[in-house]
């Protein structure tokens, strides 16, 4: 009697996983895929654009288009907004897309992308762990395991992509924006008390804007825009940081800060898959080897 009563406990709690996380885990995947087509729309469309300027305008379209989903759902809400969490929300802001993302550029352009993806998804361990010791986020085996088969999977993937070099500038530069993506990431769980996603993506990606074009301004950069930079600003800034901000949001605010960056782990192996997209080459069995292991890691973090 007690041994049936056991199992069905464990059913019902599979079926619980089965209506609620396996569905919220679809929203990291789709943010995975909007940001796997970061590089290859780069590369093609805006390779030479100013990257301060670049990143200040793709966090401007992205405020605006999340700024209008606001307005359509029925407005602000900032009732329980103090001014200390608004502090963290712009510093995270600052750290992650900002910073983050203006060394991963710089780190590609110096040692390449394969290793540099590489370096910067240790962002997976380092939002872990910063989760885990500073907000008390439970860490069990089957997330470290998942963690850790995502990652070979980004290996396997990755390395070797068009050769790399090893300047360290640029090894330093990847693993600075794998500790900023991790401490950004894992501040996001601190705000879901007080805020909701929509609320903080747009002060992020707002924050971003400001902060770019301030340094853009700085080191005097010369704003080129034509038809490859509208599109660029336009895919990278209202898909992937419109669309996936939020998503990304939501996921930690629902998953946890450990399986959502387990499951953005698929961004970095499916723009290899982008990337022969748009330049027409054929896909190799690494990069689908290197997919499928980062599915499995996401299954073994769900278990």
């Amino acid at each position: 009697m007690d041994l049936n009563y056991g199992m069905g406990i464990k059913c019902i709690k599979c079926l619980q996983w089965l209506s609620m996380d396996s569905v919220n885990i679809v929203y990291p995947v789709i943010t995975a895929v909007l940001w796997s087509f970061n590089p290859a729309v780069i590369s093609r469309y805006a390779k030479n654009a100013p990257p301060s300027f670049f990143t200040s305008i793709r966090g401007l379209l992205a405020a605006l288009f999340i700024g209008l989903i606001i307005v359509l759902n029925g407005g602000f809400s900032f009732s329980k907004l103090s001014p200390a969490i608004l502090v963290l929300i712009v510093v995270s802001g600052i750290l992650g897309p900002g910073l983050g993302d203006i060394a991963y550029t710089r780190s590609i352009q110096l040692i390449g992308g394969s290793l540099s993806i590489i370096i910067s998804y240790l962002y997976i361990f380092l939002a872990q762990a910063f989760s885990l010791l500073l907000f008390g986020e439970e860490l069990g085996i089957t997330e470290v395991l998942g963690g850790l088969v995502a990652f070979v999977g980004i290996v396997v993937a990755t390395y070797g992509y068009r050769g790399s070099n090893r300047d360290l500038r640029g090894i330093l530069l990847a693993f600075a924006s794998a500790v900023l993506w991790g401490v950004a990431a894992s501040m996001i769980k601190l705000f879901r008390d007080y805020v909701d996603q929509y609320t903080v993506s747009l002060i992020r990606t707002g924050t971003v804007a400001v902060f770019s074009a301030i340094l853009s301004a700085l080191t005097r950069e010369k704003p080129v825009v034509d038809r490859g930079f509208v599109i660029a600003v336009f895919i990278t800034g209202v898909l992937s940081w419109g669309v996936g901000m939020v998503l990304f949001t939501y996921s930690i605010y629902s998953l946890g800060v450990s399986a959502t960056v387990v499951a953005t782990a698929l961004a970095p192996v499916l723009s290899q898959l982008t990337i022969r997209l748009v330049a027409r080459e054929p896909y190799s069995r690494r990069v689908v080897a290197g997919a499928l292991l980062v599915s499995l890691g996401i299954v073994i973090h769900a278990l």
